[in-house]
């Protein structure tokens, strides 16, 4: 550097002054960035009281298809943008579908966890400089969200004042069933004693299928992140208190579900150790059990007389919604056994098989009597008529007791 400037100290006046009027022009023009990340400005639209989102997913080829109808899906809405990570490091190959330059805004590829990616690239945004986004929406890729109004979710999302929201789970014809809290709850008991439709309600637990975070909630959320561990089960079982503790927020109203909006749940089984996991949710909760939720007890089911404050389509005012245990129709369960028949039932697609086994046996129980009350009432005819012929055919007799000696006479 020193060579330089002395050079440019030499120079006459009228050269030096072109020198730093060009040294000028080029600074000006530059881009504007701070540190070597690339600039990301958000495209998606914040009009009409709906905040844009920034949709970030971990993919893989498995689900390929899924995720290109979601990317289509998210960007056809103009509100939010599509950031997709490939720990696969096979970005090249997805570059090369026609829809991905279309939808995709940002993209990293290299070998990282779906948590560690959010702590790379959301919260410390080592590649990307990803402010001005309302809400950070991280999802698994292996849900359906083609049926989303993305325009009222996010706009419900910002009326509930919620940290942490979600789409409650559907499960009709399609999609598999999850635990009875994210289940979306329609029919809503009114003081009235009228029913209205549930918008959303605020829960103790959202899980970490499909979240979206505020950008504090995400940075405060992800202080719960372990690197060391490789994973983050059992965040979602305290970032709700968490976070709003830390926010100084209301613990109460800090996370909410949106039943209004419905998104589907793909069988899917990880290549990940289940006894890893387990003991990563251990470590996790035992470090913030002051902040575990309060709706599910251990075993995973609906604590007893649980309620949850709930905003229904009748007025603006809260109502307290009692949870239930979901009871499904036994055709749906066994459509959803088809779907899931590969993998591990219980663990992942939530099918009590006793349910099903208990209708099959109805339903045999049925069927045999359909085919056995025709050949019952066949042989009783049957029996009565032959009984009718033998009567008609057989002398008229009656039996007469004579008093005195019992003797019984026939009299035709």
């Amino acid at each position: 550097f020193k060579p330089w400037l002395a050079v440019v100290c030499k120079m006459p006046c009228v050269h030096r002054g072109y020198l730093l009027l060009w040294l000028h022009l080029v600074v000006a023009i530059r881009p504007q960035t701070d540190s070597p990340l690339k600039p990301g400005a958000p495209s998606a639209a914040s009009d009409a009281g709906v905040a844009g989102a920034l949709f970030f997913s971990a993919v893989d080829a498995q689900f390929r298809d899924i995720v290109k109808q979601n990317a289509l899906h998210l960007q056809a809405s103009g509100l939010v943008d599509v950031f997709l990570a490939h720990p696969r490091q096979d970005v090249e190959d997805w570059q090369r579908e026609f829809w991905y330059k279309q939808t995709v805004k940002y993209s990293v590829s290299y070998k990282e966890t779906k948590w560690g990616f959010v702590l790379n690239e959301l919260v410390k945004q080592q590649t990307f400089r990803l402010n001005g986004y309302s809400w950070y929406w991280i999802s698994d890729e292996d849900v359906d969200l083609t049926h989303l109004n993305l325009r009222r979710y996010l706009a419900l999302a910002m009326e509930s004042g919620a940290s942490i929201v979600q789409p409650a789970v559907a499960f009709d014809t399609q999609g598999i069933p999850q635990n009875d809290v994210v289940m979306a709850y329609d029919r809503v008991k009114l003081p009235d004693g009228s029913y209205g439709r549930s918008l959303y309600r605020y829960s103790e637990l959202v899980e970490a299928q499909s979240p979206m975070f505020t950008a504090e909630s995400l940075r405060t959320a992800w202080k719960l992140y372990l690197p060391g561990l490789g994973s983050g089960d059992g965040m979602d079982l305290v970032w709700c208190r968490f976070v709003a503790s830390k926010l100084q927020r209301s613990v109460e109203q800090g996370c909410a579900i949106i039943d209004a909006e419905h998104m589907y749940k793909l069988p899917n089984i990880r290549n990940y150790n289940l006894e890893n996991s387990m003991a990563v949710e251990e470590v996790i909760v035992s470090q913030h059990r002051e902040y575990l939720q309060r709706t599910l007890d251990k075993s995973g089911k609906l604590r007893e007389g649980l309620q949850q404050l709930c905003r229904t389509d009748h007025g603006s005012q809260l109502v307290h919604l009692r949870l239930r245990p979901q009871h499904y129709e036994a055709i749906l369960l066994l459509r959803a056994f088809v779907r899931c028949k590969q993998y591990s039932l219980q663990a992942v697609c939530h099918i009590d098989l006793s349910v099903i086994l208990a209708t099959l046996l109805w339903l045999l129980l049925e069927a045999l009597l359909f085919i056995s009350i025709p050949v019952l009432l066949w042989y009783t005819f049957k029996y009565l008529w032959s009984r009718a012929r033998n009567v008609k055919d057989a002398p008229f007799s009656r039996r007469v007791r004579i008093p005195y000696r019992h003797q019984v006479l026939s009299d035709a």
